[in-house]
């Protein structure tokens, strides 16, 4: 009788871990909300591991709400508990959805052509095309306009709203590359889209999109306008990015609610009701741009991401929050999470692995591995750099840490050594001619010395091939020598100054003079940057954003003014070279050296000249 009471309790254990264990291993159908709410409860509470983070989560399914709950506390000391239908978070550039369903409301009512070119639209100003094929609005909400686009200058003091036209009218658009040929993720770009809503519907963007789209969809607590409105301004929460005000708003500042954004998922995923016909979501949502047949594209404001065999279409945002819009049109299945970005570190990653957990949980892999081929691609090896920064401006500097390095391993796999410097590499394994993939999902494709990537909800990117005598590492290593000359060459104008107090100098006036102006211009090479830092840096840290091109105009001076004495101190020693000392000769050789060789160099990261 033992021996059976052992059995049967063994065969009890048996079952208890193998149920146990196939909770992990095997994947659950989403049709039951209680049964997802305690995976999504466990998912949490495992990544916060008891750390307060605001989150909300919406989730949709077959056209109608699923789930959707809030963690967290918006004020933890008065524990206020995040509720998806009230806390209010900034979407940030997931607001580029609403804006692109604003315009494609316009198509539908035939106010607006996709493929027609943008200045015709443009009522206060015409942007000058350099190139043949003109920019469409097409082209904006893909993100391939070739618009340049800028990182300074974006925003404004908290509490003021100065309008589209002003913005645009103020600094127009300029077009760098042709329209329609490199993915380029544009906050501008959609900033423009929101210029053309209003100057075809003849009414303020923030007032179409209430009344075309909130309205009907019934999202109360969502806006674009800056500052909030009052009446939602008590229920966002802070997110340390409200003291300026967006010049580029319809790409970015947008505020909502999960449930609010649940209501927008639901037009997405039924038809368009009540804001848009079936056919314009369909178009909407279709791929109309991509580097390579076989890589995540574009659709019209939606991003595409491949991911356990599925087909994601996708926005992002980071803003003073985090947010990530996620629709599966397959599946029938779509889902918004916002959170509160103020933690940082690893809450970083959580859109993203919460998304991988969700498809391995509910939507398990069912892609089959690719084939894999064993070519050579040493002809792809090189240094090469994302089309991200401004070539016309001082922003190209930035550049110097973008470098990213590809290299074959000669089976056929490469190693990109990516930014800033080579610190993270990744490998990508050939599934098709000059198109490759990571593990992680990362595609790479190579197209006449351009390499493109997408993938791992990262913003597509293209890069261009640069010579090994524009690398970045190269030209740090020459501005880093050239500062030691002129630094050197500071400590020594002390030491002349110094020794001028107990020893009369013996040197005529033409090598005082050459001397004099050498240290001149070396201290102007050296504080250029100090005095630009200072005025940036010193007083209301609030007011930074809005020094910037000023600090700017500083270090640009003194840089103007360092050259064009340098030049002129360096014809002064070519003139007197014969008659200079040997120990004249050792500091004045590196010195002249130092200045002829900064002038391309500056002229390459566009520091000659106020370029910004």
């Amino acid at each position: 009788m033992q021996i059976y009471i052992v059995k049967i309790f063994r065969l009890i254990l048996f079952i208890l871990i193998f149920s146990a264990s196939t909770k992990f291993l095997m994947a659950a159908e989403l049709n039951d909300a209680k049964e997802f709410e305690r995976w999504c409860d466990d998912f949490v509470a495992e990544y916060t591991k008891g750390q307060n983070a605001p989150i909300a989560i919406v989730i949709v399914k077959d056209a109608q709400l699923f789930f959707q709950k809030g963690y967290g506390f918006v004020d933890e000391k008065q524990a206020v508990p995040v509720n998806p239908e009230q806390t209010i978070f900034r979407a940030a550039s997931v607001s580029k959805l609403i804006t692109t369903t604003a315009v494609m409301k316009l198509v539908e009512q035939g106010k607006l052509d996709l493929n027609a070119d943008i200045n015709t639209y443009l009522k206060d100003f015409q942007i000058k095309s350099k190139f043949q094929k003109p920019i469409t609005v097409a082209d904006l909400l893909t993100h391939t306009s070739g618009l340049e686009e800028r990182m300074f200058g974006n925003v404004a003091p908290a509490g003021t709203s100065p309008s589209l036209k002003e913005v645009f009218s103020r600094k127009v658009p300029r077009e760098i590359r042709p329209a329609g040929e490199e993915i380029v993720y544009s906050n501008l770009g959609m900033a423009l889209v929101g210029y053309i809503v209003e100057a075809v519907s003849d009414q303020k963007f923030e007032d179409f999109v209430e009344r075309e789209i909130f309205k009907p969809l019934k999202m109360n607590h969502s806006s674009f306008l800056q500052p909030y409105p009052s009446n939602l301004a008590n229920s966002v929460v802070p997110s340390g990015a409200d003291d300026v005000a967006l010049l580029h708003y319809p790409a970015g500042s947008m505020i909502s609610t999960a449930s609010d954004m649940g209501k927008f998922l639901l037009m997405q995923s039924n038809g368009g009701e009540p804001v848009l016909r079936e056919e314009t979501i369909r178009e909407m949502q279709q791929r109309h741009f991509t580097q390579h047949p076989q890589m995540p594209g574009v659709a019209y404001g939606f991003f595409e991401h491949f991911a356990n065999g599925r087909h994601i279409l996708f926005h992002t945002g980071a803003s003073g929050h985090q947010s990530l819009l996620c629709l599966l049109p397959d599946e029938k299945v779509g889902f918004y999470i916002a959170l509160s970005a103020t933690q940082g570190g690893k809450f970083r990653e959580f859109r993203k692995q919460f998304l991988q957990a969700f498809l391995n949980r509910y939507f398990p892999s069912k892609e089959e591995n690719p084939p894999t081929f064993a070519n050579n691609n040493v002809q792809l090896e090189g240094i090469y750099r994302p089309h991200l920064l401004s070539p016309l401006t001082v922003e190209k500097l930035g550049n110097l840490a973008l470098d990213t390095f590809v290299k074959d391993n000669g089976d056929g796999s490469i190693t990109i050594d990516l930014p800033p410097f080579g610190t993270k590499k990744m490998r990508l394994v050939e599934i098709a001619p000059n198109l490759f993939r990571s593990d992680e999902g990362t595609y790479i494709a190579f197209d006449n010395e351009k390499m493109f990537m997408s993938g791992e909800l990262n913003d597509p990117l293209p890069f261009g091939k640069i010579r090994w005598y524009e690398s970045g590492i190269l030209h740090l290593a020459l501005f880093a020598v050239g500062t030691i000359v002129y630094g050197l060459i500071c400590l020594l104008s002390i030491f002349f100054l110094i020794r001028s107090f107990f020893q009369k100098s013996q040197n005529s006036d033409g090598k005082k003079r050459i001397r004099q102006l050498a240290a001149l211009t070396s201290w102007l090479y050296v504080l250029s940057p100090v005095f630009a830092f200072v005025y940036y840096f010193v007083g209301d840290s609030e007011q930074r954003p809005f020094k910037v091109e000023m600090a700017l105009t500083i270090g640009s001076g003194f840089l103007i003014l360092a050259t064009l004495t340098g030049i002129f101190v360096s014809v002064l020693i070519f003139k007197n070279w014969r008659q200079m000392l040997r120990r004249e000769k050792i500091w004045l050789a590196p010195f002249v050296a130092a200045c002829l060789g900064a002038i391309p160099l500056m002229f390459y990261w566009n520091l000659l000249g106020f370029n910004f």
